[in-house]
């Protein structure tokens, strides 16, 4: 993994920018110089493991390192739709 672990958040700047921060570190990941770029920015590292679990789902042979069995296509379908409205901004309050 090329990236950090941790999950990412966008933290307004005030300044129509946002900032992409490592939830568990505080580490600076990005600045969006336009802060509509931000939601989908932080949400790049769930993004990627979506991608990653579709693949393995789907038959591709990209076992995430985990001893679980593959998403059936009804959780897939929950998972991309919380994550679309993650990478949208979407604030949703169902946890």
């Amino acid at each position: 993994m090329r990236h950090t672990k941790e999950p990412w958040y966008e933290a307004s700047m005030g300044n129509h920018q946002g900032l992409i921060i490592a939830e568990d570190s505080g580490e600076n990941i990005a600045v969006a110089y336009d802060k509509r770029n931000a939601a989908l920015i932080a949400a790049a590292p769930e993004l990627l493991d979506f991608a990653i679990q579709v693949k393995y789902s789907l038959g591709g042979g990209c076992d995430p390192g985990k001893d679980a069995a593959p998403y059936t296509n009804e959780e897939l379908i929950d998972m991309a739709s919380r994550l679309i409205e993650a990478a949208e901004g979407v604030q949703n309050d169902e946890g």
